[in-house]
């Protein structure tokens, strides 16, 4: 139930993420996409996989957003689900080198 909320939660929030980004049909065809991916079984069976899906689209939204502290909170917590998501910190650093 909870990966569920965290998959749909998901889509919601690549939604909000794409539309800064392209086209209003764009992102309504690869929200489509994700959603109904085959592997996308994994993002809402009962795997941390939903969250961290999750933590890592709030996280390239809140960069885009410019509010670096919550996606460093963000990017901290998807670390915390999977060790791997340590180099969620390569961004920031790309983020800095050219925002300055």
């Amino acid at each position: 139930m909870i990966s569920n909320l965290f998959s749909l939660l998901s889509l919601l929030v690549f939604y909000k993420l794409t539309l800064k980004l392209f086209s209003e049909r764009i992102v309504f065809l690869s929200t489509l996409f994700l959603a109904f991916y085959p592997s996308s079984i994994f993002i809402s069976a009962v795997y941390p996989e939903s969250l961290l899906i999750f933590l890592i689209f709030l996280t390239f939204y809140c960069l885009i957003e410019r509010k670096l502290f919550l996606a460093s909170i963000f990017a901290g917590l998807a670390t915390l689900t999977k060790i791997t998501e340590v180099f969620l910190s390569i961004p920031f650093s790309f983020y800095n080198e050219f925002n300055g």
